[in-house]
C-alpha cells in the first residue's frame, strides 16, 4: 500500500515537474521570437490599429467656427457634427428684445449690457479677427464693424464701404467673410423661383444680434431707440434673425447651410421676405 502511494506522489511530482519546464521553455522562446515577429507582422499588416473613443465639442458665435476647428488635430470629416449656437430668440426667452437682443449675458444682467457688449467687440477683435485673418489695422476694422451697423438691413454694396475707410473692396470682401465665419453677420439671398431670372443679384445684409447692432450704432436706450433713423432697419433686421433662427432650431443647420430662404423687395405690396421649401412639408411662407 505504501508503495503505490509512493508511486502516485512520484509520478505527479515528475508531472508537475515536466509541465513546469514545458512552461518555462515556451515562455523564454515566446519572448526571444516576439521582436522578429513584430517586424513581420508590422510589414505585413501594417502599425497595430487602436479604437480611440469619439470626441465631442461645441461651437458658439463668439468664439467662431474656424478657432475650434484649427485647434483640432485631424479634420474629423464625416465624424463630426458641427452645430452652431445662436443668441437666444423671442420663442426662447421672453427678455429678448431689439435693444437687448439675444445674448444670455446680456439678458441675465441687463444693467451690464453696454460693458459685455464692449467687452465682447474688444475681445472679438483681439482673438477671433487674429486667430482666422491678419488684420493689421485693428482701428480700422472696428470702424469697419460700426459702418456694417450702419448698412444693417440695407442691399450689400462693398464699394460703399470700401470708400469711407480707405480700403479696397477685395479686403472689404474678405472681412465680409470672416464676420460670416464667425457668425456675426448673415448674408441673405434675393429671393427667386427661377435661377435663370433673379431680379437683384446683391444679397441683404443683417447682423444676427440686434442687441449687437444697437451697440455698434451708438444706441444706449428705448428712448434713443425710438428716435434713431436705423429703427425701421434694426426692426426688420430682428425679424429677420427670428426668421434664420427658427429655421436653424427647425433643421438643425448653420446659418450657411440654410437654402430656401431670401428677400423679395420689389417695391410693390407684395414684397417682404419668402420662405420656400425650408418646412418638413415641403411648403413655402411668406413673411410681409
Amino acid at each position: 500500500m505504501l508503495l503505490r502511494i509512493a508511486a502516485v506522489v512520484f509520478i505527479f511530482v515528475c508531472t508537475s515537474a515536466a509541465w513546469m519546464i514545458l512552461g518555462v521553455t515556451v515562455n523564454s522562446r515566446s519572448d526571444s521570437s516576439e521582436s522578429g515577429l513584430r517586424g513581420r507582422v508590422v510589414s505585413t499588416w501594417g502599425a497595430p490599429h487602436e479604437q480611440k473613443p469619439p470626441s465631442a465639442g461645441y461651437n458658439t458665435a463668439f468664439y467662431g467656427m474656424a478657432p475650434l476647428m484649427r485647434g483640432a488635430s485631424e479634420s474629423m470629416a464625416g465624424r463630426a457634427a458641427i452645430l452652431q449656437l445662436l443668441p437666444f430668440s423671442i420663442e426662447e426667452s421672453e427678455r429678448v428684445t431689439m435693444l437687448a437682443g439675444g445674448f444670455p449675458e446680456v439678458l441675465a444682467l441687463a444693467k451690464t449690457r453696454d460693458l459685455w457688449f464692449s467687452s465682447y467687440v474688444q475681445t472679438y477683435l483681439e482673438r477671433d479677427i487674429r486667430s482666422i485673418t491678419n488684420v493689421r489695422d485693428l482701428a480700422t476694422f472696428r470702424r469697419f464693424l460700426a459702418l456694417v451697423a450702419s448698412r444693417h438691413g440695407h442691399l450689400l454694396n462693398k464699394t460703399d464701404l470700401a470708400a469711407p475707410l480707405g480700403v479696397s473692396v477685395p479686403t472689404i470682401g474678405e472681412w465680409l467673410n470672416v464676420l460670416e465665419l464667425t457668425g456675426q453677420i448673415v448674408l441673405v439671398p434675393p429671393y427667386f423661383e427661377n435661377f435663370g431670372k433673379r431680379i437683384v443679384k446683391s444679397p441683404e445684409l443683417y447682423l444676427v444680434d440686434s442687441g449687437l447692432a444697437c451697440h455698434l450704432l451708438g444706441i444706449r436706450s428705448y428712448a434713443e431707440l425710438n428716435r434713431s433713423p436705423f429703427l425701421g432697419a434694426i426692426f426688420e433686421g430682428f425679424v429677420a434673425a427670428e426668421i434664420l433662427k427658427s429655421q436653424v432650431h427647425e433643421l438643425g443647420h448653420s446659418l450657411a447651410a440654410i437654402t430656401g430662404v431670401g428677400f423679395d423687395r420689389n417695391n410693390t405690396p407684395e414684397g417682404g421676405w419668402k420662405l420656400e421649401n425650408c418646412v418638413r412639408n415641403g411648403g413655402g411662407f411668406k413673411y410681409r
